[in-house]
């Protein structure tokens, strides 16, 4: 059994619902029976991750309770503000 009452998945498509409507993070949240937060993004950077994940922790949405996975992107990839 584990401690866990969350997962949270951060990274880029490998780990969003592009064309699939559930993927690897539904399936462990189901078998683990935890709430999902899903934080896979299309063409997301490794900085996009770093500053995603950062905030849910200052914030307190990730916490000891938490099981995170970082899939971490390609490092060439940058994130552009606009």
């Amino acid at each position: 059994m584990h401690n866990f009452n969350k997962l949270v998945v951060a990274g880029c498509s490998v780990s969003d619902r592009a064309f699939v409507d559930y993927n690897y993070g539904d399936v462990l949240a189901e078998r683990l029976g935890v709430e999902f937060d899903h934080q896979g993004a299309g063409c997301g950077s490794n900085n996009r991750i770093f500053r995603v994940v950062t905030g849910k922790i200052i914030s307190g949405e990730i916490d000891s309770r938490t099981l995170l996975v970082i899939q971490y992107t390609e490092t060439t990839r940058r994130e552009f503000w606009t």
